[in-house]
């Protein structure tokens, strides 16, 4: 299950990726700049999720 604070950075991360560049890239400084934290935040949560959403896709595929 997530978090709101991680549902929110998914919803920015889709939100930048999709509307916000023609390279469908979104940076760590680009994101924290948006959800209004420091790039440092940012990192460690994104960190987070990939470990969190990492193994929520091992569960679903065994």
């Amino acid at each position: 299950m997530l978090t709101q604070t991680e549902e929110n950075y998914l919803k920015a991360l889709l939100n930048l990726t999709c509307n916000g560049n023609e390279q469908g890239v979104t940076g760590t400084n680009q994101l924290a700049k948006y959800l209004n934290v420091r790039p440092a935040t940012a990192n460690d949560m994104l960190k987070k999720l990939k470990d969190k959403l990492f193994n929520i896709i091992k569960i679903f595929t065994k």
